[in-house]
């Protein structure tokens, strides 16, 4: 059950931020905007930390590690270490 809700609310995390980025192409006046994106962004921040939560450390590192290797240097033991990681 924890699982369920863990990658249910990390789906909504995702959600939260395609909306947050398509909001200044809707038509919304500069205030409406601001507000309508610092909501979704915390809520969409608030809902990835507690998916974390009830995913496990597991899938922490998991992202953590993605994240890692992706933007790593362009050096080979950068480079070995994610694959080890991964």
């Amino acid at each position: 059950m924890k699982k369920v809700a863990g990658f249910s609310l990390l789906a909504f995390a995702v959600v939260t931020w395609v909306i947050a980025a398509s909001l200044p192409f809707l038509g919304l006046t500069l205030a409406e905007t601001a507000i309508g994106t610092t909501v979704i962004v915390v809520l969409g921040e608030g809902a990835f930390w507690l998916s974390m939560f009830f995913l496990g450390s597991q899938y922490w590192h998991n992202v953590r590690n993605f994240f890692r290797c992706r933007f790593a240097s362009n050096s080979s033991s950068s480079k070995e270490n994610c694959a080890q990681d991964i």
